[in-house]
């Protein structure tokens, strides 16, 4: 039994959605430093892992992580808090207080966005 788990867990992490679901069940068990280390081999799938629709489910603490060290452009982070914040209500939260958090931790890199994109995504939205 222990062997197919093994084989099952290796199998999950071969994708982005997969070691994402694993990122999610470690940090809901609280299991961390397991889930961190998820979350850094999440990292090696690049963009694929910012447009995984498993992301919404992330714990905040996992998002930041995910999207502090990602290497990805300002504007695919923003679409992926976005995504993130937006799913609130499948993770019993307000989309308001998803956004607040956001904001407070700075995962945004608002300064560093193509004006175009921050007034198209951000701006205009909110009018």
């Amino acid at each position: 039994l222990e062997v197919c788990c093994r084989q099952w867990i290796a199998g999950q992490a071969r994708t982005a959605d997969g070691v994402l679901s694993l990122v999610v069940a470690a940090a809901r068990d609280s299991m961390h430093d397991r889930a961190k280390a998820l979350a850094d081999h999440a990292q090696s799938f690049g963009i694929s892992t910012l447009a995984s629709p498993t992301l919404a489910l992330l714990p905040f603490d996992m998002l930041a992580m995910l999207l502090e060290h990602s290497a990805a452009s300002a504007a695919d982070l923003f679409m992926a808090a976005d995504m993130w914040a937006n799913a609130a209500g499948r993770r019993g939260e307000e989309v308001a207080a998803a956004w607040q958090q956001i904001l407070d931790r700075g995962v945004v890199p608002f300064h560093l966005m193509d004006q175009r994109t921050f007034a198209e995504r951000v701006v205009v939205p909110g009018l």
